[in-house]
């Protein structure tokens, strides 16, 4: 009785199969059924068409690594005027933080003089 789980628990183990199928089973009623499906041709036609869309799978990472590659060369081999270019976009940029920097301080120190001016009148 320990042996057999579905004893112990009272499970209807026949059900419990059914609306749970095995796993494995499943895998090679799915094989067998593409290897039916493929079977129905010339095995020889399927083989052959499967080279055939390797190979074009492969001719096709091919171009596309080539493709990449030349991509990223261009990318990497800066030319001087792209490096002067961003470099005056970046001296740009320094200059309107720095312009801003210097309203935000200046905006600043007004607020604490307003505040300082209004505390002494509130405290009368």
């Amino acid at each position: 009785m320990f042996g057999y789980a579905e004893r112990s628990l009272e499970i209807d183990y026949p059900a419990f199969l059914a609306s749970h199928p095995d796993l494995k089973r499943r895998v090679e009623e799915v094989t067998r059924s593409a290897q039916q499906e493929a079977f129905g041709q010339d095995a020889a036609k399927v083989i052959a068409e499967l080279q055939r869309r390797i190979a074009e799978l492969e001719q096709s990472k091919v171009s596309t690594q080539s493709t990449l590659s030349n991509r990223e060369s261009v990318a990497t081999e800066p030319t001087p005027d792209s490096v002067s270019q961003s470099h005056r976009q970046l001296l740009t940029i320094i200059e309107r933080l720095e312009r801003r920097l210097t309203m935000l301080e200046d905006q600043m120190r007004r607020d604490s003089a307003g505040r300082r001016l209004a505390t002494p009148a509130q405290k009368e």
